[in-house]
Order: C-alpha cells, then structure tokens, then sequence
C-alpha cells in the first residue's frame, strides 16, 4: 500500500511537470489562441482560492489549541520568526548585491512610453501596520480573504482554546475544528487531482500572449533576479538546512519537486498552503501542529522572493536613469522592503503595486513596473517558488530543532 502511494504521489508531480511543458509548447505553437484556455485555469484557481481563508482559520486554530501550553508555542513561533526575518533580510541584501555586480540597468534598451501606471500610497508607518494585524470585524475579515488578519484571528483563537480550563469543553471545540479540516482537506485533495489541467491552461496562456519576448527583451533583468534566486536558494537555504536539519539542499529540493512545480504554474503562495503542509508532513515528516502553524504563517510573513524583487528593481531604475545610493540608502531600502514586504496583502496585483510604492518612496520613476506587470508572470513565478520553499525550510528546521529537544530531554 506504501507503495502504491508514493507512486501516485510521484506521477502527481510528473503530470505537473509534463503539463507545465505541454502548455508551454501549446502556448507558442497557437500564440493567441491559446489564451482562450485561461478561463479553465482560473476557475481551478478559484476554486482553491475560495477555501484558503478558512483553512488557515481551521489549521491554525487547531494547530495551537492541540499545544499542551503556551511554552511549546512560544518557542516554535520566536523560532519561525527569527528564521523568517533573518531570511528576508538577506534576500534583499543578495538582490542588490547581484543587480550590483551584474547592472542590468546599463545599456537597458526597451522603450518605456505608455508604460507608466499611477502607484497606490499605503502608509508605511509601524503604527499603520501593527493596526492592519489585528481587524475589528471577524466575518469583514473573512469576506475580503483577508489572510494575515485570519491568521492573528486564528492564533487568538488558538491561544484562548489552550486556555480554556474545562478538558470535555475544550475538546469540543477542537473536534469542531477538526470535522471542519476534515472536510476542508477532502474538498482541497478534489481540486488538487485537477491540478494538471489547471497548470496546462494557465502555461498556454502565459506563452500564448508574451510568447518568447521575455527571454529577450528583458533577459538581463530577468537573468540577474533568477540568478540572486539561484543564491538566496542553493547558498542560504542551503547553509541553513545543512546547520539546522543535517540536509543537503539538492536532496532537498528533490524531495520537494510537489512544491516547487506546483508553484511555477500556479505563481500563488496562499494556493500553496496545503501542498506545502502535505509535503512537511509526508515528505518531511513534520508534525501536524508545526507544520500548520509555521507554513500559513510564513505565506503571510514570508516574501524572500519578493523583497529581492524589490532590491533588483531598486538598483536597475536606478541605474537606467545614472543614480547611485549611499549606505544609507541601502540600509533604508533594506528596512522598508521588509515592512512594506509584509503589508498592505489586500491589495490587488499586489506584487506590482508594491514595486511601484518602493520606487516612488525613493524618488524612481515607476515607469519599470509598468513595463514589468506585462511580464509579471514569469516574474512571480520565482517571487511564488523561493517564498514558499523558504516557509518549508523554515518549518523543517524547526521541526528537526523540536525533534533534538524532545530527545535530549
């Protein structure tokens, strides 16, 4: 039975794989024509994104209420975050130091007329952004898939589940939760088995529309982003799996093929959630109250992807129009990019809207993002990858740190 399991598991990741393919050579083979497929795509994303604000509300809740006391909590969240914040901090750093070295902004030849797109101001105060962390209205919150407002909801609720003094009470409430994850998870495992029809549609249309151009016009932007990846993966995650959890990072992204393929098709890191807690449990053999708290956690709080999208995009404007920052500078993008990374989750085309806010924060002209939301996709699809292959990580050094401390005690 083992068996036959893992070889479903694994001809789930090869249909993924194979359809990302074939929707790539339908896209160019058919061009425009196969943008008519994108409907399909959507509807498969919909009807994942449709349950995504719930289940973190349940996994979390159940995740923390199942803690025997709040200092086992404690512990694992100053772990993840300390881990989280660390790790974003050094994307940043990488995605200027890259943009640096490489100057994808030297000689950029693409005209930019037509280009230029009104940035949305969101306030950038700490004051603004621990307020947006804690929303007075529950059911508001849950109607606009307010995500990270869910997650604070979900780990108050979780808090006061540990608390409550009565034993059949409280084990009322967390068989509540769990008949709703129970049927959470059947409806997700449904959708998810469609998967390959979704990734398809969504390739060909993606190809169908820019077809080719983005591996040309923008590919030494595009080469330097993917490259500060390339590092922020195989040298950070890598140093730190090979510290904390005695893995080699290649074995590593070998046993984690369900989500990396499932990412650069899908580009959407809340879709991810359950394939990434899926894969922490089964693949990695993190447990359930770890891996349901330190995976939507990290789909919140987590944006290594994109804050080295911001260090890229700051230097090559930069530059295009023969700017140089000072240290200061640097250390003040470095701050901002790690506060606006977190904030600011409603907004729609989010990862543009932010690009443009950092530029215009820094006096750049944002005519680069406007260019660039052409080619988003093929952007966010690392921005997606390296968020969530840092929340597994995170989440399996943290497991294999509780492991140690449960053995040696």
């Amino acid at each position: 039975m083992g068996n036959f399991l893992a070889k479903n598991k694994l001809s789930s990741v090869y249909l993924n794989i194979a359809a990302i393919i074939l929707g790539a050579i339908l896209g160019l083979a058919l061009g425009e024509t196969a943008c008519g497929l994108k409907f399909i795509g959507t509807i498969w994303l919909n009807c994942i994104k449709l349950i995504m604000v719930p289940l973190v509300l349940c996994i979390v809740v159940t995740s923390i209420g199942s803690q025997q006391d709040l200092s086992s909590l404690g512990r694992v969240a100053t772990r993840i975050v300390a881990f989280y914040m660390t790790t974003t901090v050094m994307a940043i750093a990488i995605g200027i130091a890259v943009a640096f070295v490489l100057k994808p902004g030297i000689g950029f030849n693409i005209a930019l007329e037509g280009a230029q797109a009104a940035a949305k101001t969101v306030s950038l105060s700490v004051q603004d952004f621990f307020l947006s962390l804690f929303p007075s209205n529950l059911f508001k919150t849950l109607s606009d898939g307010d995500v990270l407002g869910t997650l604070v909801i979900g780990i108050l609720f979780g808090v006061s589940v540990i608390k409550i003094k009565d034993v059949e009470k409280k084990r009322t409430v967390l068989r509540c939760f769990d008949s709703l994850n129970a049927l959470i998870n059947e409806y997700l495992r449904m959708i998810i088995n469609l998967s390959p029809i979704g990734v398809l549609c969504l390739m060909a249309d993606s190809f169908g529309k820019y077809g080719l151009t983005v591996f040309t016009t923008m590919a030494k932007f595009f080469g330097t982003f993917y490259v500060g990846l390339a590092i922020q993966v195989l040298l950070v995650y890598g140093i730190v799996l090979l510290i904390f959890a005695r893995m080699n990072i290649f074995k590593f992204l070998r046993d984690a093929t369900p989500v990396w393929s499932f990412t650069l098709a899908t580009c959407s890191s809340t879709a991810n959630i359950p394939n990434s807690i899926k894969t922490a449990r089964e693949v990695f053999n993190v447990p359930d109250n770890i891996a349901s708290f330190t995976i939507p956690l990290g789909a919140t709080l987590n944006y290594d992807g994109l804050v080295m999208a911001f260090g890229c995009v700051l230097i090559t404007v930069a530059q295009m129009n023969g700017i140089v920052f000072g240290a200061g500078t640097l250390i003040h993008i470095m701050l901002v990019g790690l506060l606006l990374s977190s904030c600011g989750s409603g907004i729609p085309g989010g990862g543009v809207v932010k690009i443009m806010m950092i530029l215009g924060t820094f006096g750049l002209p944002t005519e680069f993002a406007g260019l660039l939301a052409g080619f988003y996709r093929f952007f966010d699809m690392g921005i997606t990858t390296v968020n969530c292959l840092g929340d597994l990580v995170g989440t399996v050094c943290v497991a294999k740190a509780e492991e140690r401390r449960k053995n040696n005690s």
